[in-house]
């Protein structure tokens, strides 16, 4: 019975990474496709909309959520994340937090381009804040 249940229990420490890494994981790719066919929503600085999801993240959240937005800002970092998606952050006046700019690896050539402290505007949907405000599908505008 107990050598049942350490089975049991070790197979559900190993789902569990399982687990995060497909819950994590995001196509980039269409969702690049359907922010280059959309219109843009709403044009805004990194730092304002950083500001305003800090202020009240549920006001912030229906103004912003699932919408096409042109952000710009001055680019703090540029990177791979744990899933090896490229970002470029942009700067937010905040010590915590600033806006990552997800981008396909279609165009990585993007991220490659630009130099921290570089101004740029970059369009994307937004996907929320967690830590740093997610924006999915950035390209150059």
């Amino acid at each position: 019975m107990i050598h049942s249940n350490r089975k049991h229990l070790l197979s559900f420490l190993i789902l569990i990474p399982m687990l995060f890494l497909a819950l994590g994981s995001y196509d980039e790719e269409s969702t690049s496709s359907e922010v280059t066919d959309a219109e843009v929503e709403h044009r805004v600085d990194a730092s304002e909309i950083f500001a305003e999801y800090e202020a009240n993240s549920v006001r912030a959240e229906q103004r912003y959520k699932d919408t096409v937005v042109a952000v710009s800002g001055r680019v703090d970092s540029i990177g791979r994340d744990i899933m090896d998606t490229p970002y470029i952050t942009l700067e937010t006046g905040e010590l915590f937090g600033q806006v990552q700019c997800m981008l396909a690896e279609s165009h990585v050539d993007l991220a490659a381009s630009v130099d921290s402290g570089d101004q740029v505007t970059l369009k994307g949907r937004v996907d929320g804040k967690m830590g740093n405000l997610i924006i999915r599908g950035c390209q150059a505008e």
